[in-house]
């Protein structure tokens, strides 16, 4: 039975408890981990669980939105019926239609060892005063830029005009076009882009009348200084804003669940000074400073947020892909059109609300920067003056493009560091890591149990096939690079075959269902890591499903690693006497499973006892909204959903034409 009480209860959020692992596993809980539930709303999953007993609160994790915990806190023996009846079970989520189901992975969950009360509101006060901390320097938001009437007038002249689709989403250029390739921009001569209509010269010019607050009244850059309604703004002042006039405006939708990575707009390809304007929804934006800390600004809708100094050329910004805002609630006091939808919210005085985002459309306001290179002051950001930001994100001359052309096939063969630190280092320790790889990963098992019967898929990197057998209704085949892998998972009766992810030796649309674990990290270029995500859409089927998942820079609490950079070595201790080879010598193997991947000991411990052997494996991690990108790219796929479990990113997408 549980000690926690139903205010107690109130008080916890999804971050509070433990997900599945093999240390809690066994151990009966009065809370359930219950996953596979997107799109589902809360009525849904309390109706399926509602026969077992009352339930006391559904969590969400607002994070990926795919998982929730169902709380029964003085029932475990709801809580055991629950998992007895459910896991792994087909249940009817449509009421209205008893073919629309969906298996639940259910899980007992626990929490975290706990802090006291008195500890657990210090830090709830901090993690709250930490949102809500001192801006980046230069940054402005102006609230109401627009009318509610402007803003309707602003979208209907948009919505009469032709969109691009080309990247995944909705998206208009005038003055010049944004290359989301090179990150930088094509002039009149690459492409014919229309120019910037006179509506939108309208909005420019009220843009650039806006004078700087802070100069006038010689004020410091900070949060309160720097939030001002559009009515209350300085016009004609000599201390504008932007400094720079805007010649380039793109216009992008975004519907709920899609965001933006996080990024610095290339210094090379636009001048100082950039805004963004929100129409028909709000949206949080979030900053992250090279030292790593981050600053969430709320941005209403019909305001305008603008870039300037630091905040342009320092700080990344970029918006997660969630359907929700968590909403610090001083924030939400000050808009003027959410404020009274939340009236509740806002009386009970909670430090923050869960809000919905909507369709919203952007316009990104920039100035083409003329001169070729930039010489700002900030030359550890400058693609102009520091040589190792790679390319693309630094521009180039034409003819010096020409030149960094590699033939297609040179482009598709392993680079060195793949060939050594991947392919020759699964072939060294598949025994050992084979060893290791036995229970699938929960996720992956969820997809492929809800694939319809008869169905044919593949897991592409299938290791020593631990994936492969999961459904005895659908067939799988599976391959994967390394010889010793693919030899390890044929003696367990996996049909497989070798084969590079690079070049799939199978024909196009053969799939029903495709998966892609722990695979695509492993690729030392961006090139390579778009070209096994084309191979992987390639071979599914029309209306099929391919999943991908990681490694993530952003490690969960879980984990022991912490990753300084995205291309990094990772170590595998092999324990002394295991019989694998390794550089071309022979181990013995003592059969010990556990692996423990930390540095390497280059001399014996403190006892005199001969460290253990350590290889090395090339990874690169992938961080928040990179994987979503690379889907952006292809116009013929969905993205379905995007989240992050166990210290990995993880997609799927849908494949549409």
């Amino acid at each position: 039975m549980s000690d926690i009480t139903r205010e107690k209860l109130e008080e916890l959020s999804f971050s509070d408890f433990d997900r599945p692992s093999k240390k809690n596993r066994g151990k009966i809980s009065p809370f359930l981990f219950v996953s596979n539930i997107q799109n589902l709303s809360d009525e849904t999953i309390k109706n399926a669980f509602l026969p077992f007993g009352n339930i006391d609160r559904i969590i969400r994790d607002e994070s990926a939105l795919n998982s929730v915990v169902v709380c029964f806190i003085n029932n475990l023996d709801a809580s055991k019926n629950a998992v007895e009846n459910l896991r792994g079970r087909e249940i009817q989520v449509d009421p209205n239609d008893p073919n629309v189901k969906r298996i639940f992975r259910v899980e007992y969950s626990v929490l975290k060892n706990k802090m006291s009360d008195e500890e657990r509101k210090i830090l709830q006060h901090s993690s709250n005063k930490k949102s809500r901390m001192e801006w980046p320097s230069g940054l402005f938001l102006v609230n109401e830029f627009l009318t509610l009437e402007e803003e309707k007038k602003l979208v209907q002249e948009l919505e009469s005009l032709p969109w691009s689709t080309k990247i995944g989403r909705r998206v208009q250029h005038y003055g010049f076009e944004f290359n989301y390739k090179t990150k930088h921009v094509d002039g009149p001569e690459d492409s014919k882009i229309p120019a910037i209509p006179d509506f939108l010269k309208e909005i420019i010019d009220r843009m650039s009348k806006l004078g700087n607050p802070l100069v006038k009244s010689n004020l410091q850059s900070n949060r309160s200084n720097s939030i001002f309604q559009f009515s209350q703004a300085e016009s004609e002042s000599e201390a504008k804003i932007l400094q720079n006039p805007i010649d380039q405006v793109t216009v992008n939708e975004y519907l709920p669940g899609q965001g933006i990575a996080p990024h610095i707009d290339t210094h090379s390809a636009f001048e100082d000074g950039m805004a963004s304007l929100s129409l028909d929804s709000q949206s949080v934006m979030e900053f992250e400073h090279p030292n790593g800390e981050k600053v969430a600004v709320y941005l209403p809708r019909r305001s305008l947020v603008i870039l300037t100094g630091e905040s342009r050329y320092v700080w990344t910004h970029g918006i997660s892909y969630r359907k929700t805002d968590l909403v610090d609630i001083q924030d939400l006091k000050q808009d003027s059109d959410l404020k009274q939808k939340y009236a509740d919210a806002l009386s009970r005085n909670q430090p923050s609300a869960l809000i919905e985002r909507h369709k919203r459309i952007s316009l990104t306001l920039r100035s083409v920067r003329k001169a070729k290179v930039c010489d700002c002051k900030y030359s550890d950001n400058c693609d102009s003056q520091n040589s190792k930001i790679s390319l693309p994100d630094r521009i180039v001359d034409k003819e010096e493009k020409n030149s960094l052309q590699l033939k297609e096939e040179e482009k598709l063969a392993p680079t060195d560091i793949e060939k050594e630190f991947v392919h020759k280092f699964y072939n060294s320790i598949a025994p050992h890591f084979s060893q290791t790889r036995h229970s699938p990963w929960p996720q992956v098992e969820e997809f492929i149990m809800n694939q319809p019967s008869n169905t044919l898929g593949i897991d592409v990197g299938c290791g020593n096939g631990r994936h492969m057998r999961l459904n005895p209704k659908v067939t799988m085949i599976g391959c994967d690079v390394s010889e010793n892998l693919v030899s390890i998972a044929s003696s367990k009766g996996c049909e497989t075959l070798v084969a590079d992810a690079l070049l799939l030796p199978h024909r196009q649309n053969l799939f029903d269902f495709v998966t892609c674990i722990a695979v695509i990290h492993h690729f030392s270029t961006h090139f390579h890591r778009m070209r096994i995500m084309k191979e992987l859409i390639r071979i599914v089927k029309v209306g099929g499903k391919v999943m991908v998942s990681a490694w993530a820079l952003e490690q969960g609490h879980e984990s022991r690693r912490k990753f300084e950079d995205q291309d990094v070595m990772v170590p595998w201790k092999i324990p002394k006497n295991l019989k694998i080879e390794v550089n071309g010598n022979e181990k013995e193997e003592n059969g010990k499973e556990e692996v423990k991947e930390e540095d390497p000991k280059d001399s014996k411990d403190e006892k005199g006892r001969i460290p253990d052997e350590v290889v090395q494996r090339f990874c690169h991690v992938f961080k928040e909204g990179e994987m979503e990108e690379m889907v952006a790219q292809f116009p013929d796929v969905e993205l379905v959903d995007s989240f992050f479990d166990t210290s990995n990113w993880c997609v799927v997408i849908k494949k549409l034409r």
